[in-house]
Formats: structure tokens, C-alpha cells, sequence
């Protein structure tokens, strides 16, 4: 198969999960991967064009995915200024795959380096679920060997509000989540005050929950963060993506074909507005 054939069969959604060119593109991961960033550059460029609710355009899921597989750091920096994207842009271009999946995909594509995760963590126009995404790829780090834990809990430390200056309020609660996969035992004084004065959403978690985490061990805590680490970034590409209830099955009525042609500047639009694809939890 050759690499205009599979990037041409990635571009317009049709409701196939494509497995066969899947399988062609971790094959000639040395040819495709400069194709894979090509098209995460020409969506960044003018990402209006490619929004979820206005195209059929498809090919950017499929190449941070497979970007992500591959550990190509020479991606990384497309793909943060993709998810850095203010308001909702991001998520008009990626959907779920940002509460699911982007901690992995930023972590597998940072070549090392954790300067530009650490950058989305700090900024405030940044959407606060990538931001949080970005906060769980520090965690990632960790356990994953790159990095040592009192370094980013010291860099964590810094996030908490400052007297004399303006909090940032969508970073405490992720904050504070990531921080339970980590075992907070030396910020939870910290914590605490957050919870004191309201800066926690307590619909995603709670004092007594962070207080519950304590009773364990560090090891264990670490070790089922390690677990979600793997998780997240299986060695199989298809447990990754194939299983996204936006794909065709048996039981669903087939989508109708779409000629696509190469399509890498302007997608097709939809004559109506279409719900963003859902995924099973």
C-alpha cells in the first residue's frame, strides 16, 4: 500500500475503522511519519476549516494517534500548538480524544523534554481539559522513569495560589487529582486550603477522597498510576482507536461512501451540523 493511498483513505470519515491502513502505517513508519506532521501543520494553520461540526475531515485523529505510537518527537510541538488552541477550538478538532487520550499522546511525543507540557499547565487561555491532560503527562513522566517525583511536585507546588496574585481557577481541581496519583502527603496542607475556600470542584473529587488516598502506600498509589500509564499507551495501536463507538459495526447502519481525492487544505463541509463522535467508557 502505498503512503498517498493511505493518507488519502485517513482524510474523509465514512464510518470504517481503518485497520488495514493502520496496519500499513506502522510498517512504513520512516515514510509516513513527515505525511502524519504535514497534515497536523496544514490543520493548525487554519483550523477553522477543519472543525468537527462544520467537516468529515478525519486524518488529524488518525495522525496524532500514530504519531503518538511512533514516539515521534519531531511532532511534539505541532501537537501542543494544536491543543493550545483558546476556547473550544481544540475540542471542535479532537473531541474525546482529549479527556481519553491526550495525557498519552503528549507524554509519547515530548522526546524527553517536558518544557512545553509544562507550558500548557501554566497557561490560562489554554482550555482547562487539555491543561489537565497536560498535568496527568507530568505524572506519566514519573513513573514512566524520565523524571523524578520531588521535581514535579515541586513544579505542582508552584500552581497553588499566591497571595498577592490572581488564582487560576480551572488548574486547582486537576491539580488536586493528579496530585492523588502521586500521593500528596507533603502538599496536603496546601490542599487542604483549597478545599477550604471553595477553589475544588467537588463533583470530580473531595477532601475525604485525598485523605483516603493517604491510608495506602506511596508504592501502591505509584504503581496504579504506572498501571494507567500502560493503559494509555498500549503497545497494540488498534486497542487504542478500533473499539470508538463512531465506527461502523454490524448492528449500525453503513454511512454512505465519500470520494475523497487528497484533501489536505480545505475539507468537506457538511450541509448539516453533525454530533461529535462518542466514545464508550
Amino acid at each position: 500500500m502505498e503512503v498517498q493511498d493511505i493518507i488519502k483513505s485517513f482524510e474523509i470519515f465514512d464510518g470504517d475503522y481503518k485497520r488495514k491502513e493502520i496496519d500499513a502505517s506502522l510498517k512504513l513508519k520512516e515514510e509516513i511519519t513527515s505525511h502524519l506532521i504535514k497534515i497536523l501543520e496544514i490543520v493548525a494553520k487554519d483550523p477553522v476549516l477543519y472543525k468537527d461540526v462544520d467537516s468529515d475531515y478525519f486524518a488529524h485523529k488518525y495522525a496524532v494517534y500514530l504519531l503518538s505510537q511512533f514516539k515521534e518527537s519531531q511532532a511534539h510541538n505541532v501537537i501542543v500548538d494544536l491543543f493550545s488552541l483558546p476556547g473550544e477550538m481544540s475540542f471542535d478538532l479532537f473531541g474525546d480524544i482529549i479527556t481519553e487520550d491526550l495525557q498519552g499522546i503528549l507524554y509519547s511525543t515530548c522526546g524527553g523534554s517536558l518544557d512545553r507540557i509544562k507550558a500548557m499547565i501554566i497557561n490560562k487561555k489554554i482550555n482547562k481539559y487539555c491543561r489537565s491532560a497536560a498535568l496527568q503527562a507530568m505524572s506519566f513522566a514519573i513513573v514512566d522513569g524520565l523524571v523524578n517525583r520531588e521535581s514535579v511536585m515541586n513544579f505542582f507546588e508552584s500552581l497553588f495560589p499566591i497571595e498577592g496574585k490572581e488564582k487560576d481557577l480551572d488548574i486547582y481541581t486537576p491539580l488536586v487529582n493528579v496530585l492523588c496519583d502521586l500521593y500528596p502527603e507533603e502538599l496536603m496542607d496546601k490542599i487542604e486550603i483549597l478545599f477550604k475556600e471553595g477553589l475544588v470542584e467537588t463533583f470530580w473529587t473531595s477532601l475525604n477522597y485525598v485523605k483516603h488516598i493517604l491510608t495506602k502506600s506511596k508504592s501502591e498509589i505509584l504503581n496504579d498510576t504506572k498501571n494507567k500509564f500502560i493503559q494509555k499507551l498500549p503497545d497494540n495501536f488498534h486497542k487504542r482507536m478500533s473499539w470508538w463507538s463512531c465506527f461502523k459495526t454490524e448492528d449500525k447502519i453503513p454511512f454512505p461512501s465519500h470520494p475523497s481525492g487528497i484533501r489536505l487544505t480545505i475539507p468537506k463541509k457538511r450541509k448539516k451540523k453533525k454530533k461529535k463522535e462518542k466514545r464508550k467508557k
